[in-house]
């Protein structure tokens, strides 16, 4: 976590001047910062070193004449909304475009994973064994809005509300319904991938049957006429022994026709 730490970062520890009670108190060790500041935004490409100078120069004149006046609860006010609202609505300080630039970077910086941790805090406090994903996102939805009414005795029950309750069960059984529906669609849908696979896979076997059985046949052939040249009843046995391999090949090329035959039907009918 250290070694994550944002605060390890140079540009991090050199933000309090941010903080309008740090320049009231320590305005030059607040310039200094702001030019480190600066410094860190120039290295990394997101601040123009041509604006370095004049932008130190407004920092020191908006903390020479203004920050004594700024008033800033750490408690209740934003950081960001006060410095929008010193440099873009106060008249007097709408020049200091340098100063604009810097302060818009800074504060859109990010603020590490404190978020989304958190979140998966409250996560791993919801869940429960085999709960499935939206019932998860609708409890994370109920806890949100909990925390951002200030607690359940702020929760307002309305007749919108009674009325989702009392339908609840209804939807719930539509949801199941619909549920079984993309279930056996779905099914279906990989039945039928199967099947056409199936039929693919048994035509091209019929065709290298029916390849085997030409080969058979001519060699066959050439073994009967090398039987009647040389009358020797070895090669006419081996030749009827190709000729019985092609009778079994080409039953074997009936049965998986008729096979072939019953897919196609039930893949029309799917």
């Amino acid at each position: 976590m250290l070694e994550k730490s944002a605060i390890k970062s140079h540009l991090v520890r050199n933000l309090q001047w941010l903080s309008p009670h740090f320049l009231n108190r320590c305005p030059s060790q607040a310039l200094t910062q702001f030019r480190e500041t600066i410094n860190c935004l120039v290295d990394s490409k997101r601040f123009c070193v041509e604006l370095c100078d004049s932008a130190i120069s407004e920092m020191a004149q908006f903390i020479e004449r203004y920050s004594a006046g700024i008033q800033f609860d750490h408690e209740t006010d934003r950081l960001d909304e006060l410095w929008y609202s010193l440099l873009h609505c106060e008249k007097q300080l709408q020049n200091l475009w340098s100063v604009h630039s810097v302060v818009e970077s800074c504060l859109l910086l990010s603020h590490g994973q404190a978020g989304v941790e958190r979140g998966f805090s409250i996560n791993k406090a919801t869940m429960t064994t085999n709960m499935a994903d939206r019932t998860l996102v609708a409890q994370r939805h109920v806890i949100d809005h909990i925390q951002r009414i200030g607690g359940i005795e702020n929760f307002i029950i309305t007749p919108e509300l009674r009325l989702a309750v009392t339908n609840a069960r209804n939807k719930y059984r539509l949801f199941l319904e619909s549920k079984k529906k993309e279930e056996e669609a779905d099914s279906l849908q990989k039945k039928r991938l199967k099947d056409e696979e199936d039929v693919m896979k048994m035509k091209e076997k019929r065709a290298r049957l029916s390849k085997d059985i030409s080969a058979l046949e001519e060699s066959a052939d050439k073994l009967a006429l090398k039987a009647e040249s040389a009358k020797s009843f070895k090669y006419l046995l081996e030749s009827n022994a190709l000729r019985i391999s092609v009778r079994d090949k080409k039953n074997e090329i009936a049965r998986i026709t008729d096979e072939i035959s019953m897919k196609e039907k039930e893949l029309c009918n799917v």
